[in-house]
């Protein structure tokens, strides 16, 4: 979906212990006996399916912790860095003592496989996990996901509250990075068209697995994604590097002088003395990460309360902010009438996926 600027997005002691395992590895360490029913869930009559065992008055945190420290554990999926989220569960754990942390590495794209084969064994599902509405159709067809968590009732601010069931934990828009030892700024394209050059060939690199390039079928239709890409194969040959970390250590080497990338990542190369900056090209495609709970959790509150101070300004987005530049704001930078576009509901999922496998198909010559 495309929306113009302002932006809303549709975004003491440690107690935690870590079982950090790295996705694909085997599941059973990271959850505990006792499944519940996926289908557990409390009709509030105002419109919300609220998760069994959550108390009423979520809005009240004094209440809510309460509720969490009785139930006293929190089992959390994500693919961020364990270091970094070490820091974040450290300070959740200094404001609300008492609620065990266990964390296993799982990323987003690969938690409805893991969701649905843990389901399947009996076993209960996470309290909470990273993810992103691209791959989230797998968990709706299983009602494995519960959609209408009640978010605004508990206290998170409208603005990150997604159309697809989550709350926005980072806005990360794509840019264009490039290196500065070899191009000038007056000299880069404005729009993701332009990339169509031949005056760009032997310059840049990009990544095979589809994105931002997928992105662009919400601004616009397939064929004309694939016509794109097809063009920029053939007119400018790109260098063919998978993974954001390669392609911006090839950017920052001066092998590639150009190269789509999202904007966190380039910060952080920026922060290390890269010599690499960034360009916003019209519309700017941007990949949010989204807390969600899965349905039949057995931890609620803490799940609740863990959510709702991680993605607060004055909470976790402060910590994740300073280490790592990704949070839940809007990029203060945007060019003025910026045109933003983001999978927001299952339908703008399943596009960008078929857009995705076509651009792939090109990238990969089958």
């Amino acid at each position: 979906m495309s929306t113009s600027t302002p932006y809303r997005a549709a975004s003491a002691a440690l107690a935690v212990s870590a079982l950090l395992l790295v996705a694909g590895c085997s599941s059973g360490g990271t959850t505990t006996p006792g499944a519940t029913s996926g289908d557990d869930a409390t009709d509030t009559g105002s419109g919300d399916t609220r998760p069994s065992g959550l108390i009423e008055d979520c809005s009240d945190l004094d209440a809510l912790y309460a509720a969490a420290k009785a139930e006293g554990t929190l089992v959390r999926w994500g693919g961020q860095d364990p270091a970094d989220m070490q820091q974040i569960y450290a300070a959740f754990n200094e404001k609300y003592p008492g609620i065990t942390i266990t964390d296993a590495v799982v990323n987003p794209d690969e938690v409805p496989t893991r969701l649905l084969t843990e389901k399947s064994a009996g076993n209960p599902p996470p309290d909470l996990f990273q993810g992103r509405v691209n791959f989230l159709q797998p968990l709706l067809d299983a009602d494995a996901l519960d959609e209408e968590v009640p978010w605004a009732q508990c206290g998170a601010r409208d603005s990150i509250i997604q159309q697809d069931g989550g709350l926005t934990e980072n806005i990360q828009p794509w840019v264009l990075a490039y290196n500065t030892d070899k191009v000038d700024p007056a000299d880069l394209p404005t729009t993701w068209d332009e990339l169509d050059d031949p005056a760009l060939a032997g310059t840049m690199s990009i990544d095979p697995r589809g994105f931002p390039f997928d992105l662009l079928v919400l601004d616009s239709d397939e064929q004309s994604v694939v016509d794109l890409v097809t063009g920029i194969k053939n007119d400018v040959n790109p260098t063919i590097t998978q993974g954001g970390t390669a392609g911006l250590t090839q950017l920052a080497s001066g092998e590639v002088s150009i190269r789509p990338a999202l904007l966190p990542d380039v910060r952080q190369n920026q922060d290390k003395g890269a010599p690499i900056d960034f360009t916003y090209l019209d519309p700017v495609p941007v990949q949010n990460d989204g807390v969600y709970m899965p349905a039949g959790i057995e931890h609620p509150n803490a799940a609740m309360l863990f959510a709702l101070w991680y993605t607060a300004e004055d909470g976790g987005q402060a910590i994740t902010r300073d280490i790592n530049f990704r949070d839940n704001s809007e990029p203060s930078d945007l060019p003025d009438g910026a045109t933003l576009i983001q999978a927001e509901t299952p339908e703008d999922a399943t596009a960008v996926s078929e857009a995705n496998a076509k651009v792939v198909a090109v990238w990969t010559g089958q």
